[in-house]
C-alpha cells in the first residue's frame, strides 16, 4: 500500500473578524453568521502545521464569537 502525505482538512476557510462574524464580499459582518477552526479562515494563513493545530483555535475563537 502507498502511503502518500496529504491535506487533512481547509486552511482558508470563510473570512471573519475579531468577533469571529462571517465577512461578505465587501468585508462587512452578515447577520447572524460566526465561523471558527476549520470553518473560519486559518490563523495560519494557507499553512496546516500538523494535526492538532485547530485545537487550540476553534475554541479560543469559538469563545470570541459566543461572547459576541
Amino acid at each position: 500500500m502507498a502511503v502518500v502525505p496529504t491535506p487533512l482538512a481547509t486552511a482558508l476557510g470563510l473570512r471573519t473578524d475579531p468577533d469571529d462574524r462571517v465577512l461578505d464580499g465587501r468585508g462587512e459582518p452578515v447577520a447572524g453568521r460566526y465561523a471558527c477552526g476549520n470553518d473560519a479562515h486559518s490563523i495560519m494563513a494557507s499553512e496546516y502545521p500538523g494535526a492538532g493545530c485547530q485545537l487550540g483555535a476553534g475554541p479560543t475563537f469559538g469563545y470570541f464569537a459566543a461572547r459576541s
